[in-house]
């Protein structure tokens, strides 16, 4: 009778999978899925850690080294591997959303939360490709949970595993280490309860120590080979250039934006019965309700603030507007009214309907197409084996997929690095009888003030050789965004 509990939370884990295999996508739709397929099978290969970008995210590789290394047993290849991870962690993650919620709340809040996260279409769209979103958001639920059975039961084995979650958290993917914020809220609340004052809660050293070794050895082992190679200053730099530079500033122009995208993550419906629901959960919960907030608002302001947002960074900070819209909805069914009831399980079905059917389609044409894959292997047909590309973004596919020699674009468009660049590579290249390329992408994006454009107009000629499909996977994995890039062929002026 005792595992009876654990049959709602299996169900749901199978039913997310299920719904995210369905849908997975064909091919390393983003470029952090091609990378992290790539560094994994490297990881493999040589039995060295082999970070992922320049902010490294440790824990990801490894997970998504195991993934390749038990799937291919299985015959898959290293892509669905990887894409399949994410599936498979987006699923557990529902199902510890339900756990968390059922501790707070009800069970029925629970499930109820624990279908709207399932099918918002932000969370859905990233478990069908292998990203570190659903990963950091499991253990980031898994972190608040284990701390709530900790305030609950007392045994330092959750305080413990907390620690160790919220580490595998931010290994995973750093920036989510703001989940501290109600995980911390949560601990010092327990401990205020436990030595009924600040003083103890202050001076129980025996906690504070065990809560802090397990968050931060885990942490420092993953990133030491990082430390050791290239120094702590490099990986501050990188997540600050990345995720910091506009963190401290408040910018209604950002803070726009992330709405906006917020509405998209959440649909409507939902965004609109989350506001009732966090009302009620103000005036008849308000412990629930404080770490709602320590919760959401660190995160969404942080993400909101990034110079490279997009809708799969709110999700983690919008899961308590989730947990308000199903408690509203909760609320709703515990009248004996028929009316109510039906109109509680009207808006649930209306909210679950309106998020499948604006983002089904989308993951329906990835699972069924992987554009950026057919983009680069049509270059590759068209420029001959012995040409050169330069491209920014999309230069990993098209070296993988293409096998093509790529020459990365400068970012910064500094104009000492660009005249480096054209008199450096360029003209070398052409010089030395070259054929030279460019793609669209590479002579438009990171350059709002066409620096390299210009520059490149003064002293080439650009002639267009052909149009592809391409999708563009940069700013919204919410959106379908197809379009035919071009492909330019570089020329002397003279």
């Amino acid at each position: 009778m005792r595992n009876k509990k654990f049959i709602i939370p299996i169900l749901l884990f199978i039913l997310s999978l299920a719904l995210r295999i369905s849908l997975l996508s064909k091919g390393p739709y983003h470029t952090d899925a091609l990378e992290l397929a790539i560094k994994s099978r490297l990881t493999i290969s040589t039995l060295k850690l082999h970070y992922q970008h320049g902010a490294g995210y440790p824990f990801n590789v490894v997970l998504g080294s195991i993934s390749e290394l038990l799937l291919s047993l299985f015959g898959l290849t290293d892509f669905t591997a990887v894409n399949l991870m994410s599936a498979i962690f987006g699923s557990l993650a529902v199902m510890m959303l339900f756990l968390v919620c059922k501790e707070i709340l009800s069970k029925k809040t629970a499930l109820i939360s624990s279908i709207l996260f399932s099918v918002s279409p932000a969370f859905l769209s990233v478990s069908t490709f292998a990203i570190n979103h659903p990963a950091s958001i499991f253990f980031a639920l898994s972190s608040i949970y284990f701390m709530l059975l900790f305030s609950k039961k007392m045994l330092d084995k959750y305080l413990i595993l907390s620690g160790i979650s919220l580490s595998l958290c931010a290994s995973t993917r750093l920036p989510d280490i703001l989940i501290i914020c109600p995980v911390l809220y949560i601990y010092i609340s327990t401990l205020l309860k436990i030595w009924n004052g600040w003083h103890g809660a202050i001076t129980d050293f025996k906690h504070h120590w065990k809560f802090s070794l397990s968050a931060g050895l885990p942490l420092i082992i993953f990133y030491m080979p990082m430390i050791m190679l290239k120094g702590l200053k490099s990986i501050i730099e990188t997540n600050r250039n990345i995720n910091l530079g506009k963190f401290l500033w408040f910018k209604p122009r950002n803070i726009l934006m992330a709405l906006k995208f917020s509405l998209r993550t959440l649909a409507p419906i939902t965004a609109m019965l989350s506001i009732p629901g966090l009302s009620l959960l103000t005036r008849e919960r308000r412990w629930i309700s404080i770490i709602l907030i320590f919760w959401s608002l660190p995160l969404f302001y942080f993400y909101a603030n990034t110079s490279t947002l997009e809708p799969r960074f709110l999700i983690i900070s919008l899961i308590p507007l989730i947990i308000a819209a199903a408690y509203f909805i909760d609320k709703l069914t515990i009248y004996k009214k028929l009316i109510l009831n039906f109109v509680a399980y009207v808006f649930l079905l209306l909210a679950v309907f309106e998020m499948l059917l604006f983002i089904l389609p989308i993951l329906n044409f990835r699972h069924n197409h992987s554009l950026i894959v057919d983009f680069a292997k049509n270059i590759a047909k068209e420029i001959g084996p012995k040409a050169k590309v330069i491209a920014i973004d999309e230069a990993l596919f098209l070296r993988y997929f293409g096998n093509i020699d790529v020459i990365a674009r400068p970012v910064s468009c500094d104009e000492q690095e660009l005249k480096a660049f054209l008199k450096g590579i360029v003209d070398k290249n052409l010089q030395e009888g070259r054929r030279l390329f460019i793609i669209e992408t590479a002579l438009e994006v990171y350059d709002d003030d066409k620096k390299f454009r210009k520059a490149l107009f003064r002293q080439y000629k650009l002639k267009l050789v052909g149009e592809y499909l391409n999708e563009d996977w940069h700013h919204d994995n919410c959106r379908l965004s197809i379009f035919k890039e071009k492909l330019f062929e570089i020329i002397p002026a003279k």
